[in-house]
């Protein structure tokens, strides 16, 4: 339930906020959660994303501004808008009317409602887990530097993984490791970011031998892990095994993430596309 009071919270810090500046840290605060994972439960959980949702509000609320008889500029202004004119392109993108048309209209408005996060009870919600202390332990890729802004890591890490697998780097890696080729295991590994941050660095990587040249050595906390099971092809699986995680597992368990430790993703042998390819989720937790 704390984890549906503090989304819950998190809304009504924006609503209450939602003309002047929302701060990324005020929220993190509240939610008890990383950037990176503040930005990923609340998309899992409410099935759009936070700037999205945040645009979406203020396209709602500044209707009625309009309606009253404000101008296009001072409305703009209020929403955190740089120009009347970029207001109105996104006024219209989501309206599909002009902002300088609404006093007066019967145009029928879209409206996105205020989120109210609540507790989805499924009968046969079946989740395979299990709950792991590892001690620390060493792997060996290759790693980015993103951002959670604008939901940049969202388009450069698919391209990060195809860009390594066009040029054969990943089929290196797994020979490296012992494996025969790029179907070995491999890790996808999520960063922290650094508290205020919202860069992160991710790597991809394989079990870390003396084999490594060339390869940037990572070394991986003694934690414990709540291990996910997923079953399904790649990346379709991995999305809808984090709603699970966001909306079922989280909000009925006492355990927090910790945000000091990297999530991992772990790609085990086969090919991820297959519809009975096997992988998990490291979800590190205290």
């Amino acid at each position: 339930m704390k984890w549906i009071n503090r989304l819950n919270d998190c809304i009504t810090y924006i609503e209450e906020n939602i003309k002047e500046t929302i701060d990324m840290d005020v929220l993190c605060t509240i939610s008890c959660l990383s950037r990176l994972y503040f930005y990923r439960m609340f998309e899992a959980a409410s099935g759009i994303s936070y700037s999205n949702y945040i645009k979406s509000r203020k396209m709602t609320l500044a209707v009625s501004d309009l309606q009253i008889g404000k101008k296009v500029i001072d409305v703009a202004i209020d929403y955190g808008y740089s120009s009347s004119e970029s207001f109105s392109r996104a006024f219209k993108d989501f309206h599909g009317i002009s902002p300088s048309f609404v006093k007066n209209s019967d145009y029928e408005f879209v409206s996105y409602a205020k989120l109210l996060f609540q507790i989805k009870v499924i009968g046969d919600a079946k989740m395979n887990y299990k709950i792991v202390e590892k001690d620390e332990f060493k792997v060996m890729g290759h790693s980015i530097i993103t951002t959670v802004d604008e939901q940049k890591n969202f388009k450069e890490l698919p391209e990060f993984w195809w860009k390594l697998y066009s040029n054969k780097t990943i089929d290196k890696m797994c020979k490296m490791s012992g494996q025969k080729d790029d179907n070995g295991r491999k890790y996808g590994i999520c960063f922290p970011c650094k508290k205020g941050e919202s860069t992160f660095e991710y790597a991809i990587a394989v079990d870390n031998n003396s084999n490594n040249e060339g390869l940037k050595v990572f070394t991986i906390p003694k934690s414990k892990w709540a291990i996910f099971e997923c079953i399904g092809p790649m990346p379709d699986a991995f999305q809808n095994l984090w709603i699970e995680i966001s909306t079922q597992w989280l909000p009925a368990n006492n355990y927090e993430v910790n945000h000091e430790v990297p999530e991992i993703e772990n790609y085990l042998e086969g090919h991820n596309n297959d519809p009975n390819y096997k992988s998990e989720i490291w979800l590190p937790i205290k």
